[in-house]
């Protein structure tokens, strides 16, 4: 389980793979709040921002089956440390087949206007679903998929401010460490740039709590209905 793998076995982590910069590639499996009925205490919403924090290590967050696999090769490439974030909630193919796949930089799925929503991992199925249903009103919104979070591509988001008014972070993992506070931290190194707003779009400050994955996005704001009902909310 990514909770443990990362909690319980930082300090080994630490000390033991990411200091010697060792060839060790770590999986947390059940990844985020879609582990579902087991709670608090077996949900991993902060792995991804411990893992970033190691020097040495390269964090990866695999959209999907398909992605898995390239993400899986790049690993066995990398002569270091990895850590792979993976999931067991079951989600349809949310990268289309072919595009290309290079460690370090983001994956722009859809042009859009005004707005753009940027996911990390398997909520790629509710941010594709969501910027579908969007379109259906008129509402063009840009998709960004980032599935390495460390190193990351600080030269996309700069891109990305200049495009839009509104970068939509959104991951199913704390707002503290992960996808949102990587492009926060782009966006301060790029400097500010024609006023772009970052929205976060993730657990709030929160533990987990036991129910199904479906209703937990939902509580959280993750699924479709709470990403269209977000990008409604601003002022376009």
């Amino acid at each position: 389980f990514a909770i443990f793998i990362t909690g319980r076995a930082y300090d080994q982590v630490r000390q033991q793979v990411a200091l010697p910069r060792l060839n060790v590639k770590i999986c947390g499996s059940s990844g985020g709040i879609t582990e579902g009925p087991d709670g608090a205490t077996h949900q991993s919403v902060l792995d991804l921002g411990l893992m970033r924090l190691l020097p040495n290590m390269v964090v990866f967050n695999p959209a999907d089956g398909n992605q898995t696999e390239d993400v899986v090769a790049a690993a066995h490439r990398i002569d270091g440390p990895v850590y792979i974030r993976l999931s067991r909630y079951e989600t349809a193919e949310n990268i289309p087949a072919g595009t290309v796949f290079i460690v370090g930089k983001g994956q722009v799925l859809k042009e859009g206007n005004n707005i753009v929503l940027c996911g990390s991992g398997p909520i790629m199925q509710e941010v594709n679903r969501a910027s579908k249903e969007l379109a259906e009103e008129d509402i063009d919104v840009g998709v960004v998929n980032f599935h390495t979070l460390k190193p990351f591509d600080t030269s996309l988001v700069a891109e990305l401010q200049k495009k839009y008014q509104y970068i939509v972070s959104v991951e199913e993992h704390s707002i503290y460490g992960g996808l949102g506070t990587a492009i926060a931290e782009a966006i301060a190194l790029n400097g500010s740039v024609s006023g772009c707003k970052l929205v976060q779009c993730g657990v709030q400050d929160t533990f987990g709590e036991s129910g199904s994955a479906e209703d937990l996005l939902a509580l959280h704001g993750l699924d479709t209905a709470g990403l269209v009902k977000t990008v409604k909310g601003l002022d376009r």
